[in-house]
């Protein structure tokens, strides 16, 4: 019986995942049983007969989770009351270092042209928007816009879906449609 190419490429990936489990037991595997089987397993360990003495195990005694939770919390705990280290001025490890965060120096000074285009995001509301064919058209104010008509000196040259960008001497301005959750949360 012929084995076709795609039964042939199972037939290489499964021998290969059987390989990847039988060297992942035989050679990474400490040989040391998991929670699970441990709790399913009997004590393989002989009680101790009353008169004789302990023997110590080979392996210390495992510990429930909740009690290495506690004794990692205890030593966290010493550790910090040895080295005299102070929880409540702690600082976040999670903020911007001071250094990232510094100003690098004067902010440049905004050009006319950015002017104009701040002035035309907060003069100026999309209502809405329709693309066509045609390139689009967009709604500022109520007036209506096609690509290529001018508003305050910027010039329409693309709509999609939920804004329109305008340009005026290489400034580039998106005027985004507002979302309804930006109108809620607007009232």
């Amino acid at each position: 019986m012929a084995l076709s190419k795609k039964r042939k490429v199972i037939v290489c990936i499964l021998g290969l995942a059987v390989a990847a489990l039988l060297a992942d037991r035989a050679l990474l595997g400490s040989g040391k049983p998991g929670p699970k089987e441990a709790a399913a397993e009997p004590s393989a360990a002989p009680a101790a007969a009353p008169n004789t003495p302990a023997k110590s195990p080979a392996a210390p005694p495992r510990q429930s989770r909740e009690t290495v939770r506690e004794s990692l919390a205890c030593r966290l705990q010493a550790l910090s009351e040895a080295g005299g280290f102070d929880s409540a001025n702690a600082r976040d490890a999670f903020c911007l270092s001071p250094a990232w965060t510094k100003d690098l120096g004067p902010a440049a000074p905004s050009s006319p042209e950015q002017d104009k285009a701040e002035k035309l995001k907060t003069d100026h509301q999309l209502m809405a928007v329709m693309v066509a064919r045609e390139g689009g058209y967009a709604i500022v104010d109520g007036k209506c816009l096609r690509i290529g008509q001018v508003l305050d000196g910027f010039t329409l040259i693309s709509v999609t879906e939920k804004s329109a960008v305008l340009e005026s001497d290489g400034i580039r301005v998106e005027l985004k449609v507002p979302s309804q959750e930006d109108e809620e949360g607007a009232e």
